[in-house]
């Protein structure tokens, strides 16, 4: 039935899908007063003809039907192809019907690969121009994993084992770009996982909006070139047919969800600097609430700056300044030796452990 109301709504564009002028001549004849009457459509208040309706003529009928099943093809073919075939049609049949017939239209009944060839896209993600309806929300992928198995942030081993093609082209970029390349990756697998457009992918992961926004801009010039988006696509899916594989996938989104009020308890703080030097008492020296922020980052694979931490600041109006200064510091004792290195090693065992009591569902996240 859509196959069929977007030939016609696109009409004569899809004529060569029925090679015999015959059957061409058949679908011209319901498809041409239809046509017209998109294209010039009569005065306010004048009664308004239908244009859904079928043709009354049988081989008129069977014309179009038939033109219909070509268009979508076998299921053996590639989806990619069925996207090429559709999309020129989609282009069409959308800049001609009146803003009604196309939310009609997408409300449709929609096979999920259909859905996938009908939706438009722009820079590699989804775009529904307004009109986020549940049959444009269709996966662009089938996935055996969820939008739960996502991160925040796409974990760096997962960029090293599968993102090399892409970097080697791109050349070097910084670690601010890769952070950006890691989240617009996470969004991307949400997609997949769960259709929709991408600020509904960023919702899902927690990802404020405007920070997603602010990745898929840096990421457009990072990835300028055509062949580098294809490459981008091409190192997402590699990442979900090994999410796919995988029978022992982490829940995110539990994770999240476990850590969503959690804070290090003092006791545990305590322990974390046991036998270490006693660090200043300033406000960007390291401190529980740095701690916090970065085992929340860890455990989640989530961005430490969207951490419930730096969160809980904001929505009291409170700077983030000299917490986020705690944190780098730690942060940046990783390739330096002493206590603060130290410090992160303890912390990170630290997530592993509390990454484990949310694995496996326990009462209680605060891990001895």
């Amino acid at each position: 039935m859509a196959a069929a109301q977007l030939v016609k709504f696109s009409w004569p564009l899809g004529a060569g899908l029925v090679r015999s002028p015959t059957l061409a001549a058949l679908i011209d004849d319901h498809a041409t007063p239809i046509i017209n009457h998109l294209d010039h459509p009569p005065a306010a208040g004048t009664r308004s003809r239908s244009v859904w309706h079928a043709p009354d003529d049988s081989s008129e009928c069977a014309a179009l039907l038939l033109a219909a099943d070509t268009l979508l093809g076998h299921h053996s073919q590639v989806e990619t192809n069925l996207r090429d075939r559709v999309q020129p049609l989609a282009r069409a049949a959308f800049e001609r019907i009146p803003a009604n017939v196309a939310a009609a239209f997408r409300r449709m009944q929609f096979s999920p690969t259909l859905a996938r060839a009908l939706a438009r896209k722009v820079n590699g993600f989804y775009h529904t121009g307004g009109h986020p309806h549940s049959k444009l929300r269709a996966p662009s992928r089938e996935c055996l994993f969820s939008a739960e198995h996502v991160p925040a942030l796409l974990p760096s081993t997962w960029i090293d084992a599968h993102f090399t093609t892409l970097l080697d082209r791109v050349g070097p970029i910084t670690a601010w770009n890769t952070r950006h390349l890691r989240r617009a990756a996470s969004l991307k697998l949400v997609e997949m996982a769960a259709g929709g457009t991408w600020p509904e992918c960023a919702e899902a992961l927690g990802t404020p909006w405007n920070t997603a926004q602010q990745t898929l801009k840096i990421l457009k010039r990072v990835l300028a070139p055509t062949e580098s988006w294809e490459m981008f696509d091409n190192a997402v899916d590699q990442v979900a047919c090994a999410l796919d594989s995988d029978v022992l996938r982490i829940d995110y989104a539990r994770r999240r969800h476990a850590l969503a009020s959690w804070q290090l308890p003092d006791a545990q703080w305590t322990e974390l600097c046991d036998g270490l030097g006693k660090f200043r008492n300033a406000p960007t020296s390291p401190s529980p609430k740095a701690a916090t922020a970065l085992v929340w980052a860890e455990v989640t694979q989530g961005d430490y700056l969207h951490s419930p931490a730096l969160n809980a600041l904001r929505q009291h109006g409170q700077g983030t300044k000299h917490l986020v200064s705690a944190v780098n510091q730690i942060r940046a004792s990783d390739v330096r030796r002493g206590d603060k290195t130290e410090l992160l090693h303890r912390i990170n065992h630290y997530a592993s452990r509390l990454a484990f009591a949310c694995d496996q569902s326990q009462s209680t996240v605060l891990v001895s």
